[in-house]
């Protein structure tokens, strides 16, 4: 090709017409200057889309661990909603002997404690990347660093202080109590007395509920429903309708009903919005509310205001008759009228 044009421009040089010279080699520039912006731009277009590869990569990478991460917190939540129940027969001085007998993990929980994890190396090494893609990132950004930086480093506190609870309780016990060692293999009166009556049983169980269940568990819940939010606007981000998280409303149908409280005149009402529950509230004095609901078990569930936990008590025909609310301050408890 460019011999053929060379021709051309050396015919026009030998016929002595400079004008239209001049004008095929302004053309011939313009040429090549369009062909080296094409190019540049072909180029552009290929760096483009492999960044936009790469973040889509590294992007999933993300939502995998967020998955991860969903999962493993579900697991603690349903544990630390199963010692709540427990404590829940504790601190109101419920225990008899006759339950103690039948299960002694109602009372051995202070023996044991659950770590929450938080995973975010790959969250972390998407930060590294420095994109700059759309506001998207500017929301997914906020979300997961405020979870990743300021929650995790509290919830790693919490569990290190549960775990130190729970041994220097562990380690009193055994030198103190002749029966640690044989604590599950049969109960005496000793037994009994220590955990029906002691302060000191009383005292280290009250400081378990502060930090387990007062404090870690409330903030594995808030970090649960930021991550759930980020995972479903990736889901959203790569058109994917995931569910995963998602649950059947039939399987939960036993959840609908409006509950009252006199004090206050406190209505809870479940609601179905878009194929989620929703617990509307309203009361004397205060305005009406209405948050998300996220079951952990058939019979409880938190919600979107991630203050506590919330108990279905069932009658001896599986039917809900009043809901259980726990939290730092105290109990509540909403009878059932529709």
């Amino acid at each position: 090709m460019i011999p053929f044009f060379r021709k051309i421009r050396k015919k026009m040089a030998d016929d002595n017409r400079p004008l239209k010279y001049m004008r095929y080699a302004i053309g011939e520039i313009v040429l090549v200057v369009i062909g080296i912006l094409i190019a540049l731009q072909v180029n552009n277009w290929n760096e483009v889309r492999k960044k936009n590869k790469k973040y889509d990569r590294i992007l999933m990478k993300v939502k995998e661990e967020l998955k991860n991460n969903i999962i493993n917190h579900n697991i603690a939540l349903e544990y630390f909603s199963y010692i709540d129940s427990l404590l829940y027969d504790v601190n109101h001085k419920m225990l008899t002997k006759e339950k103690l007998k039948r299960d002694n993990y109602s009372v051995k929980f202070l023996y044991k404690y659950m770590n929450v994890l938080i995973q975010d190396e790959e969250f972390n090494n998407f930060v590294d990347q420095d994109f700059n893609q759309s506001a998207f990132n500017d929301s997914l950004f906020f979300i997961l660093k405020q979870a990743y930086k300021n929650d995790k480093k509290g919830i790693e506190e919490m569990n290190s202080r549960i775990a130190s609870l729970t041994s220097n309780y562990k380690s009193e016990l055994r030198s103190s109590k002749t029966w640690y060692s044989s604590f599950d293999m049969e109960w005496t009166d000793e037994m009994f007395d220590y955990f029906l009556m002691d302060s000191f049983f009383y005292n280290n169980a009250k400081g378990y509920y502060d930090v387990q269940l007062t404090n870690l568990s409330r903030a594995t819940e808030r970090l649960r429903i930021k991550e759930l939010k980020v995972y479903e606007m990736i889901g959203d981000y790569f058109n994917e309708k995931d569910t995963f998280f998602t649950y059947e409303i039939e399987d939960y149908k036993h959840y609908k009903g409006v509950f009252f409280k006199e004090k206050n005149n406190v209505y809870l009402e479940f609601k179905v919005i878009n194929g989620a529950f929703y617990l509307s509230f309203k009361a004397d004095g205060y305005d009406p509310e209405v948050t998300e609901v996220f079951p952990i078990t058939s019979t409880c569930f938190s919600t979107g205001w991630a203050d506590g936990y919330y108990y279905l008590i069932l009658n001896d025909m599986n039917q809900v008759m009043n809901i259980r609310y726990t939290n730092k301050i105290g109990t509540k408890e909403y009878k059932k009228i529709d």
